[in-house]
């Protein structure tokens, strides 16, 4: 397994049977507006994305020994939770699973609003050269304060959203923040201009 820094772009196609199990089709409009779907999924369902944006703080966990976790689920939380003896942010490609997955690890931000611009800074220039289409986003925000998780979550979302080559963006949910997560996506869906990106929301 490698934990690299490439800047060779990924695939990003998702299983085409991936609509049918998130609920259905997106009706399609004659707008010129760049559509954007978002889906709550369950950790099952994480294998959809192939590329995905997640916190890990200081920890004894190295690259490799999370890229020998399976479920990307799994991954994330761990790095959420347990942390990496690496500096972030940092790229994790595994390209010996049977489906390829990239990991991009941010670390968690300062609560100070000049710290967050410089973090959301450091996020963009860390996706620019990978230029995925499918964005797959857990912040674990069972884990932090949950006013504090879920703004950084509506952060991210119009960060990812705002990126031009997004089109899908998946977010990882579980029983307890199921609701708050989509209340996010609500109110991100209805502060976007909907002249500039259609955004949709399945959960």
């Amino acid at each position: 397994m490698d934990a690299q820094c490439s800047p060779e772009p990924i695939p990003t196609s998702a299983p085409a049977a991936r609509s049918a199990a998130l609920g259905g089709s997106v009706e399609t409009t004659g707008s010129l507006a760049r559509q954007v779907t978002i889906y709550l999924i369950d950790a099952a369902e994480s294998s959809a994305c192939p590329f995905w944006i997640g916190l890990a703080g200081p920890g004894p966990q190295s690259a490799s020994q999370l890229l020998d976790i399976p479920s990307t689920a799994a991954l994330l939380h761990a790095a959420a939770t347990q942390g990496l003896n690496e500096a972030t942010p940092m790229m994790l490609t595994d390209t010996t699973a049977s489906h390829l997955r990239s990991v991009l690890l941010m670390p968690p931000p300062s609560r100070h609003i000049d710290a967050r611009e410089d973090w959301l800074r450091q996020l963009s220039i860390a996706l620019q050269p990978w230029h995925p289409t499918s964005v797959g986003v857990y912040l674990a925000a069972d884990h932090l304060p949950s006013h504090e998780g879920l703004d950084l979550l509506g952060t991210v979302l119009r960060q990812v959203v705002s990126q031009p080559d997004t089109a899908e963006v998946y977010l990882l949910t579980d029983s307890k923040n199921t609701h708050a997560v989509l209340n996010t996506a609500l109110k991100i869906k209805a502060d976007i201009p909907q002249d500039r990106i259609s955004l949709y929301v399945f959960h």
